[in-house]
């Protein structure tokens, strides 16, 4: 078995069309009013972010420029895909206590995995 305490990624090479603001179906994670300095915890504004590009048709993708993104716990959803520039870093908070609050809607699904 494997135990980790941290967080493992796995990434594509840079695409080479990469996804820019400006293309369709692409949103900035700016137009959130989010720090990109990495001094303010900014995971209601991004979850609200994966939240409405999934609400549109076909969804699309949520543009990281460079900067740091402190953020707690993510919920993807479907039809998102995060584009990450060269230079944008998504930072989990260190030292920190933040407990995710699981949606209402998968708290029946988890009760039969875990005690909440």
């Amino acid at each position: 078995m494997f135990y980790s305490t941290g967080l493992m990624l796995f990434a594509e090479p840079p695409e080479q069309n990469a996804p820019k603001p400006g293309d369709t179906n692409v949103v900035n994670i700016m137009d959130y009013h989010v720090d990109n300095t990495g001094k303010t915890l900014e995971t209601t504004n991004i979850n609200q972010a994966i939240s409405d590009v999934s609400a549109r048709p076909g969804g699309g993708v949520l543009f990281f420029p460079p900067g740091v993104y402190l953020t707690g716990t993510v919920f993807m959803k479907s039809n998102v895909k995060l584009c990450v520039d060269a230079g944008a870093v998504i930072r989990g908070p260190v030292g920190m206590r933040i407990t995710p609050r699981c949606p209402r809607s998968w708290r029946k699904v988890a009760q039969g995995f875990f005690h909440l």
